[in-house]
């Protein structure tokens, strides 16, 4: 039997196999960010027995969104929309967490009451963009006690756990990144007051639902690709240890293709976080089988080929041919105007060859 439908237990989360979707932005939630019954049809179609779906990231306020029709996990039309679909994973024998987002600089100040300048860590200005404001500490404390109430909301919802989103160039991210966090006070200027803040978020969810049932998501390269110091993940990493985190998720530099090797700073990544490892970015079947085989990672998340295959885990186990043609143009939006085309109309194996 492959490595990837070994059991895996990750925290309070226990798996029949370690292909785990990718939170993906998919913007099908109806207007007030509340999601629906298209959405509950797109993650019941990816559901396996035992397998893991990480929810596409998922505001934790409305000061954090960026667009429409993202779901978010801060009012109670959102929960109980939510409900719906953890219902639908779970009757297929899913497990799903929530990826909970705070986006930072990012954020449209059209959405917040007091039309503020977007928050991060310290004042960046970008080009076409906004320029950010630097949080004061009593709003970065409110901060990490959204986070906290979100990843409540989440377990309400009926998810089996929540994933912190650390990554992708949002606001953890630009905390932990130097080139966007200048502060002088105990949040910036070293290591570990640029950790402190993805550490204090950390530990507020694992107050608010165990630790069993929380994990993270990082991604060194984000902000600046060419980073080639991973010290301050390291560190971070050494940090979370003692947590007993149900995992931790990071998105590789660079995609891999087939068996090519984990790069020197995955393999760091290793060797200084003593828990359950994910990995994303790149994976094939073969190349997912030999990093968890190498003991690289515990599970590999998939993405893209997740979109074109709901039935990947299948596809997997049996060997089948997998859909490669994503349709790029209606990765945020169907075609035509109908948001369910490149969405839920990707067929399975069976479908496609019946």
């Amino acid at each position: 039997m492959s490595v990837l439908f070994e059991p895996i237990v990750l925290g309070d989360i226990s798996l029949k196999n370690r292909i785990v979707l990718a939170p993906l932005t998919r913007q099908r939630a109806d207007e007030n960010s509340v999601p629906n019954d298209l959405i509950a049809e797109y993650y019941e179609q990816r559901a396996s027995d035992g397998g893991l779906l990480i929810s596409e990231a998922t505001p934790i306020s409305v000061e954090t969104l960026y667009t429409r029709h993202v779901p978010g996990i801060y009012n109670q039309a959102q929960i109980d929309a939510w409900k719906k679909i953890t219902s639908r994973v779970h009757a297929k024998g899913g497990k799903i967490v929530q990826q909970l987002w705070h986006i930072g600089y990012h954020s449209n100040p059209d959405f917040d009451p007091l039309h503020r300048a977007p928050p991060s860590a310290s004042v960046i200005e970008r080009e076409g963009k906004p320029t950010s404001r630097a949080l004061e500490e009593d709003e970065i404390k409110e901060i990490v006690a959204t986070f906290a109430q979100a990843a409540k909301n989440s377990i309400e919802a009926g998810f089996d756990g929540v994933e912190i989103h650390g990554a992708n160039t949002y606001l953890i991210d630009q905390f932990l990144n130097e080139s966007t966090n200048k502060r002088t006070d105990k949040y910036g200027g070293s290591i570990e007051n640029r950790n402190r803040f993805a550490l204090e978020v950390t530990e507020a969810v694992i107050a608010a639902v165990g630790a069993g049932k929380t994990g993270i998501r990082l991604s060194p390269w984000a902000i600046n690709p060419e980073n080639k110091d991973v010290s301050q993940w390291i560190s971070l990493l050494k940090s979370l240890n003692p947590l007993k985190l149900a995992y931790v998720h990071f998105l590789r530099s660079t995609p891999g293709v087939n068996n090519e090797p984990e790069t020197e700073d995955v393999l760091s990544f290793r060797k200084a976080y003593e828990g359950n490892l994910i990995l994303n970015r790149g994976y094939v079947a073969a190349s997912a089988e030999k990093t968890i085989n190498d003991g690289n990672a515990d599970l590999i998340a998939f993405g893209k080929l997740f979109i074109t295959n709901p039935d990947l885990v299948e596809r997997i186990k049996l060997g089948r041919e997998l859909d490669e043609n994503l349709n790029f143009k209606t990765l945020y939006s169907g075609d035509g105007g109908d948001p369910s085309n490149g969405y839920t109309t990707y067929q399975t194996w069976e479908q496609a060859h019946a």
